[in-house]
């Protein structure tokens, strides 16, 4: 019976950068990655990516849906001549404005799904559930603890769900 027993503790093999953060990986490629509420995006997809494995930003990096929208990018800058200096500015106001702003739909409508089907928001801290959405979810990754998502987004989704309701003639 001893013999099928370990004496050893089974070491984790992860992958995974434990103490490397969304901000350092933004830093090392800010063309491409930038980071916003220790989540990190892709400034030419808008969509999070996991940045505590390498191997999954590098595996996104040379996605085609990535480099298709790349090319897509590079052949417009191409054809409009502006400064060089000037187009990286705008390109980097506009996708970050555009990632908070996807961002920020992918967290409203996840709270209006729980609250239409009747599921707690703390349900959302489950570690499978997000697992689910890094893995399955475009900008799962963003959806934020259950806390910060009472505190920060519920009170302006019921607002807008209220006066909504109201404009229509339903009533809360």
């Amino acid at each position: 019976m001893d013999k099928f027993l370990t004496k050893y503790k089974v070491k984790d093999h992860s992958k995974r950068a434990v103490y490397v953060s969304a901000k350092n990986r933004a830093r090392s490629m800010p063309q491409v990655l930038h980071e916003d509420d220790g989540i990190l995006f892709c400034s030419i997809c808008n969509i999070s990516i996991d940045h505590t494995c390498k191997s999954t930003i590098d595996n996104h990096l040379k996605s085609k849906s990535h480099l298709k929208r790349k090319h897509e990018i590079d052949s417009e800058q191409s054809s409009v001549k502006v400064l060089k200096q000037t187009t990286a500015a705008k390109k980097s106001l506009v996708s970050g404005s555009a990632a908070k702003q996807s961002r920020v739909e992918v967290i409203t409508d996840w709270i209006k799904a729980c609250t239409a089907a009747d599921i707690p928001l703390e349900k959302s801290d489950n570690p499978a559930l997000r697992e689910f959405f890094h893995k399955h979810v475009k900008n799962g990754g963003a959806i934020p603890q259950s806390s910060q998502l009472r505190d920060s987004y519920f009170s302006d989704v019921y607002e807008n769900e209220r006066t909504l309701k109201q404009k229509t003639g339903h009533h809360c």
